[in-house]
């Protein structure tokens, strides 16, 4: 190989590896940017949920600790949710109450001595 065919491969050679290092640096700088980007978002949801302290004033309990606080079985559990004698929340297959409804429907039902 002659001198001049050495030095043409030698300047193409790194003219190409110059394009592959600016298409890796870009490459890098879109992922360092995407990267900046998603910590950003995580950071200010983090800052929303602290700074909003979000409480569930009025929790939900499941289904099987409904039955077993009240003690009774799931047909009855359903014929009360039929009847309306207690709201629910149905999700999929799950059922839940608000304690509220649960204390409402004691409260309801309380006989004085």
């Amino acid at each position: 190989m002659d001198y001049k065919s050495y030095l043409d491969k030698f300047v193409a050679d790194f003219y190409k590896k110059a394009e592959e290092d600016q298409v890796k640096k870009e490459s890098i700088k879109i992922l360092t940017t995407n990267y900046e980007k998603a910590f950003s978002q995580l950071e200010d949801l983090t800052n929303v949920i602290k700074q909003s302290n979000l409480k569930i004033e009025d929790p939900f309990v499941p289904n099987k600790q409904f039955l077993k606080l009240m003690d009774i079985s799931s047909r009855t559990a359903q014929i009360w949710r039929a009847d309306g004698k207690i709201g629910y929340s149905k999700i999929a297959d799950k059922i839940y109450y608000r304690r509220s409804d649960i204390e409402k429907l004691l409260n309801d039902n309380y006989t004085k001595a």
